[in-house]
């Protein structure tokens, strides 16, 4: 109780160092990139550097105030020991006898106070603060609960310019996690949900024009690429937990007022019309209030002084000043180190002989491997599945990655693709190539491809992320361990695929598996294969995901246009038959004359009208020059 109460007095003093000193700053600072990554700093920092001291007993080069119950008795050294071997010892000596209330104790080093507190004050404490945290956190999933009910009747867009229009933003700027588009009558606003889908209003095909339609959703497709409700809901349980810290409302108003404009700039960059998106926000802003939504929904067009500033930043925009974000993220960093090194603290263990003796030693169930490890198979030679199932007996106690390496198609130097981002291309200017990291010679030619397991009794059904580029280029997993199974021929490689991808039940996961499937070097292989799956899954965007990254990797192939022109005519949904026309154009773009002529073959004859409309718009736009 008492290392509890030591770190949230810590938490409190450090947190608010930095979101004071961030409020200060950010008023000299222009560029909202660097306002919001200090922001970040400010909110998590003081939960960073409250907790090292903590955990790892540093003593900052600041007074120390040590903090301990009177109620402390006399007890002999004791080891408590468990499976994973000894876990506590402790000796503990009787502080001098208290007063009520806090009782001030003469230090032994004039840099550390220590406090005494009354009896069951420290129990007390906690015990509000955790009753206070869990209501608040209750409160906020309460909230987020009932917007999705208020939204649970919204439909898929599947039909109109919308999904089409949403669909050239995404490929614009290779977004290739795919994105829900839906609408309710209950969402008066454009907004951004989870990670994957944006809700509009009913209204907003028939009451906005057509660029104002392709500046929202490009200002939305910015929230979901940046994670920005991600970063909304964990400000959320930091204001919760942290309560008491009421500087921490002020970091996710500004980190919200940062992810907005933001948004609108990736958007202004995404369809070179300032302006209308300025009128769109006008408009916008006059539909709220006119729907029944729950509070902190409102996320385009809030109204009030930050909705005027957008609209006047959008009159007079102008291309921001870039920093190197390594720039930011480094100052940041210096930032928080500074603070964690020089702020005082409060301890739990004093320091001083007339204060409470305790040393504490707690060692952890040991891990098999450690962060950014590389375990290389090197048992004896046999197939990719038998190197995989090897792969997931391994007693790893923690989430790591399984790879190896296969041929790709001639765009290897060129793609590279994960189900996170976080875990793909961090920080690439220092990361090493994925050859060197897993220390496996490749050639241009070769691509690797990882599939991240939670831990020890993970299945092939759990994998929960997924990265493929090439073998020369630069990765950073996370700290995650890697097992590398080494090479495997594209046969091999493609069967373990389909296999994870049958096995999984996860959508978004089956799509990323389905286009590592589609980027390897063997047409006679990925062609067939991927024509079954079309055939065989059920979901529309894992079809969409494997033509889109066929008709890239294949699209010279005359069987690849075959293929698309037959998923183009009679695919099993619209946004596949969508997609294959589009690879269609890529494909003429790469000078197929065979995918030319299938475009107008659809422009002429295709059942779907967007269908026909792309067709038309690829021939449109590829017409040769007089």
């Amino acid at each position: 109780m008492i290392t509890i109460a030591a770190w949230l007095a810590t938490y409190l003093i450090h947190s608010t160092i930095l979101l004071v000193a961030a409020l200060i700053i950010s008023r000299f600072i222009t560029n909202q990139r660097a306002c919001e990554v200090l922001w970040k700093a400010a909110l998590l920092g003081g939960f960073v550097t409250s907790l090292v001291p903590t955990i790892t007993g540093f003593t900052p080069f600041a007074r120390t105030w040590s903090v301990s119950d009177g109620a402390a008795e006399v007890s002999p050294s004791t080891t408590a020991t468990t499976e994973a071997g000894p876990v506590v010892t402790s000796v503990v000596r009787q502080p001098p006898a208290a007063s009520s209330g806090a009782q001030l104790v003469p230090p032994a080093n004039p840099n550390h106070t220590s406090f005494f507190v009354q009896p069951g004050g420290t129990q007390a404490l906690i015990a509000v603060w955790t009753l206070v945290a869990l209501m608040l956190i209750a409160r906020l999933l309460f909230h987020h609960r009932r917007i999705l009910r208020a939204l649970r009747g919204r439909q898929q867009v599947a039909d109109g310019p919308l999904p089409g229009m949403l669909a050239e933003l995404r490929r614009k700027a290779a977004v290739w996690t795919p994105v829900r588009l839906s609408a309710s009558d209950a969402c008066p606003t454009p907004i951004a949900l989870g990670r994957s889908e944006i809700c509009v209003p009913s209204r907003f095909e028939t009451d906005l024009e057509i660029d104002q339609q392709r500046n929202a959703l490009a200002h939305e497709l910015a929230h979901l690429k940046r994670n920005d409700p991600l970063w909304q809901m964990t400000a959320g349980v930091i204001e919760s937990v942290f309560f008491f810290q009421p500087l921490n409302i002020v970091a996710r108003r500004k980190l919200r007022d940062a992810a907005e404009y933001l948004a609108d700039d990736w958007a202004v960059q995404q369809t070179s019309s300032p302006l209308a998106l300025a009128r769109c926000l006008t408009q916008i802003s006059s539909w709220v209030g006119t729907a029944p939504v729950p509070d902190g929904m409102l996320a385009m067009a809030e109204g009030g002084s930050p909705l005027v500033n957008r609209i006047e930043r959008l009159a007079e925009w102008k291309r921001a000043s870039s920093l190197p974000a390594r720039v930011t993220v480094v100052a940041a960093l210096a930032f928080v180190a500074l603070v964690a090194t020089s702020a005082p603290i409060f301890s739990a263990v004093p320091p001083g002989q007339n204060e409470i003796l305790a040393s504490i030693t707690v060692f952890s169930e040991k891990r098999n491997v450690s962060p950014d490890s590389v375990i290389r198979y090197s048992g004896p030679a046999g197939s990719l599945n038998e190197r995989f199932a090897w792969a997931l007996s391994q007693n790893v106690n923690r989430p790591h990655w399984i790879g190896w390496k296969s041929q790709a198609a001639p765009l290897s130097g060129n793609f590279s693709a994960a189900s996170s981002t976080l875990h793909l291309e961090f920080g690439a200017n220092s990361a090493p190539m994925l050859s060197t990291l897993v220390r496996d010679a490749a050639d241009e030619q070769q691509a690797g491809i990882l599939v991240r397991v939670p831990g020890r009794t993970a299945r092939e059904a759990e994998i929960d992320a997924v990265a493929f580029l090439p073998m020369r280029k630069t990765v950073w997993l996370g700290g995650d361990p890697v097992m590398w199974l080494g090479a495997a021929d594209v046969r091999e490689s493609l069967s373990l695929l389909e296999r994870l991808r049958k096995s999984s039940r996860n959508p978004d996961m089956r799509s990323e598996l389905a286009a590592a499937y589609a980027i390897h070097s063997d047409p006679n292989l990925v062609i067939p294969g991927i024509r079954m799956l079309l055939e065989g899954e059920g979901s529309s965007d894992v079809r969409s995901e494997a033509i889109q990254w066929l008709a890239r990797m294949h699209g010279g192939d005359s069987r690849t246009v075959d293929l698309l022109k037959d998923a183009a005519m009679r695919g099993n949904d619209q946004d596949s038959r969508v997609e294959a026309t589009d690879g269609l154009r890529l494909a003429m773009n790469e000078g197929s004359t065979r995918a030319r002529a299938a475009l107008m073959d659809l422009a002429d004859n295709a059942r779907d009208m967007r269908v026909r409309s792309e067709a038309m718009q690829a021939l449109y736009r590829n017409k040769p020059n007089k």
